[in-house]
């Protein structure tokens, strides 16, 4: 049996599917700190091959001998994604006012209950903060020396929120919420690559091509002048990559990153790219005439040494952004050479 703390004041909500092989830790964890009260949501299998995986996971719940308070929400049919998590979330805020909200593939850490239970009364009131996350996606290296940052990125891996933020949220993209999403995106981005990027995203999720909630949560925020807390170090592991994920088959490079140690007498590729980014990127859509010059040769070097490291880690969007970054350098730099 684990030992209760008994010293989290915050309820949670364990959003689960199919992955039993993880949940005893995270419900270790969440037992240990003793919420006053457990919520636990599981949707229903998508196929056959998938109800003895949704069948162990539920089987690996009822084995534990909690003495919390124990609900649950078990879907007979699968809802997908999206729909299972918003219909959970409003479940679990009809009777809580705020509250943790936790996934099957996550492992806190012991610094995350507390953590968030402190920042879900500071900013209890404050309606500029939409949620409290978990999640920093910097190595530790990198972290500054203040417990808590603002940012506009909301992470849902390991959160946080009130039923005044979620109780005015909705998954469906009408066109007056895609209208208010896409001036947010215009309002929230600095660059012109990062417009692009998220509204891309958004006209997907309006066309209902990803099956997914948090996406629309941060528009959401961004459209309502909200932002989040998250610390400055990271609180939580996600444990859900793999083959039989649904969206996160490839770990993402900030994962590898925050596994990498850094040391004196070697460059850090987290470190270089991310001083690619900042230098480079961000130039693409205004290119600078400075850059041609005698430092084209190393740059287009540059471009393609930090793009090889970024390959072995990320697969996605960030990375396309760079694999084609060294060919609109050189068209761009060859063309304004031309003229």
């Amino acid at each position: 049996m684990v030992q209760v703390k008994k010293s989290l004041k915050s309820p949670v909500l364990l959003i689960c599917y199919k992955r039993h092989r993880h949940l005893k830790g995270i419900l270790n964890e969440i037992i240990k700190h003793g919420p006053p009260a457990l919520f636990i949501a599981c949707d229903g299998p998508k196929t056959d091959a998938e109800a003895e995986s949704v069948a162990l996971t539920r089987d690996t719940i009822k084995k534990y001998d909690v003495k919390i308070p124990l609900y649950y929400l078990y879907h007979p049919k699968n809802l997908g994604c999206g729909v299972a998590v918003k219909y959970a979330i409003d479940w679990f805020f009809t009777h809580n006012d705020e509250g943790i909200i936790l996934e099957d593939d996550t492992l806190p850490n012991e610094k995350f209950f507390t953590f968030l239970d402190r920042n879900l009364k500071l900013y209890r009131n404050d309606s500029e903060i939409a949620s409290i996350n978990g999640f920093c996606p910097w190595p530790d290296f990198m972290a500054p020396k203040i417990p808590a940052l603002r940012s506009d990125y909301f992470s849902m891996w390991g959160w946080g929120t009130w039923a005044r933020v979620w109780n005015n949220f909705t998954i469906e993209i009408t066109e007056k919420i895609f209208d208010q999403y896409w001036a947010a995106i215009q309002n929230k981005c600095m660059s012109g690559n990062e417009q692009k990027y998220w509204r891309s995203i958004l006209l997907k999720l309006y066309r209902k091509e990803i099956d997914t909630w948090d996406y629309h949560f941060m528009f959401f925020c961004w459209a309502n002048g909200q932002s989040h807390i998250r610390p400055s170090t990271n609180y939580i592991e996600n444990l859900g990559f793999g083959p039989d994920a649904t969206h996160t088959g490839d770990k993402p490079w900030f994962v590898e990153a925050q596994k990498t140690p850094l040391r004196s007498n070697a460059p850090h590729w987290f470190l270089e790219a991310t001083y690619f980014y900042f230098r480079h990127l961000t130039f693409l859509d205004s290119f600078s005439s400075d850059l041609v010059s005698q430092e084209i040769e190393a740059l287009k070097a540059e471009s393609f040494i930090l793009k090889e490291k970024i390959n072995k880690y990320e697969r996605r969007p960030f990375n396309k952004l760079l694999r084609s970054l060294s060919e609109k350098l050189q068209k761009k730099a060859g063309s304004q050479v031309l003229n």
